[in-house]
């Protein structure tokens, strides 16, 4: 979906997995594409990735986590419960 009117662009990859770009920042909701049985995609359809958000840390909202970190260098938001095992998970400084 393209709203070029707002500056707006939303691509659907995966389950609860979006990439939205918009102003310049690209924000990656719940990175699970690779291993989604709904989509032939893999991680790398992700084109940019500024941000990655977390709505909780199910493997089906996370798994591709450690790829996007490791070519991005994105920021990554969640909430405090799982913050710290998921630094450690993809060995990311808190």
């Amino acid at each position: 979906m393209n709203n070029t009117s707002l500056g707006v662009r939303i691509k659907w990859l995966s389950v609860a997995c979006f990439e939205i770009d918009f102003g310049g920042a690209t924000v990656v909701t719940d990175p699970f594409v690779t291993d989604s049985t709904g989509t032939e995609l893999d991680w790398t359809a992700v084109e940019k990735c500024d941000y990655i958000t977390l709505s909780h840390m199910h493997f089906d909202h996370i798994t591709d986590i450690p790829k996007l970190v490791e070519k991005f260098d994105p920021l990554v938001l969640t909430g405090e419960l799982g913050a710290r095992d998921l630094c450690e998970w993809i060995n990311m400084d808190p």
